[in-house]
């Protein structure tokens, strides 16, 4: 009799000693748990916490071009070029909805004008701000740089110069479809050097343009 005392202790000391122990454990993996909990849930609240990309849009465009530019020949009077062409461009947003990037290729239709053969081909990089004016018509402002490539022959000779310029551009689009839009575009180019006949010229493109 003496003995139970003792062992009535015992097995209370190991009990509440075990009990201690998952205690703590289990509290170990709650505090855990939250913890990560609350890292997900202020990650998932943290506006910069997502994937840059995940909104950035490319576009893809096809366009009607018509060329209206002055051609200075050395030695010869003033040309008046009205040339048609296709024009292809690509561009992609600048991490927001309404600023983009896009480079376009114009080829220019080869003609006679007066005793010259002109030919013609352009390439544009352009910074464009887009915005939606009402519904579903938007405005685009654009300004950058291209490179022009001039051809002229005659009498059997030609030579080709390749001009600078400054670009200037404008217009509205109206979407179609969510993913396609319709557009018309003027854009105004100045050369960077008069050291080639090539000066000056005022586009219009009527534009197809899709945004994925």
């Amino acid at each position: 009799m003496k003995k139970t005392p003792y062992n009535l202790t015992a097995i209370f000391a190991v009990a509440l000693g075990f009990a201690l122990s998952f205690s703590s454990a289990r509290a170990a993996e709650d505090d855990e748990i939250g913890y990560d909990t609350l890292v997900k849930e202020l990650s998932a609240e943290s506006p910069g916490s997502g994937d840059m990309f995940a909104n950035v849009e490319i576009h893809f465009g096809a366009a009607l071009a018509n060329s209206m530019a002055t051609i200075v020949p050395k030695g010869g009077s003033t040309l008046y070029s009205a040339q048609r062409g296709v024009q292809a461009s690509l561009g992609i947003d600048l991490f927001s909805r309404h600023w983009l990037a896009e480079g376009s290729f114009i080829n220019y239709i080869d003609r006679k004008i007066d005793e010259y053969d002109v030919r013609l081909k352009e390439f544009d990089l352009k910074v464009i701000y887009r915005t939606r004016l009402d519904g579903s018509i938007g405005m685009r402002l654009g300004g950058g740089l291209a490179a022009r490539y001039l051809t002229l022959e005659t009498g059997g000779a030609s030579e080709t110069f390749t001009t600078p310029f400054t670009v200037i551009s404008g217009g509205l689009e109206t979407y179609l479809v969510k993913n396609f839009s319709l557009g018309a575009e003027v854009a105004a180019r100045t050369t960077m050097t008069y050291e080639t006949p090539d000066h000056s010229a005022l586009d219009l493109t009527l534009r197809f343009d899709g945004h994925f």
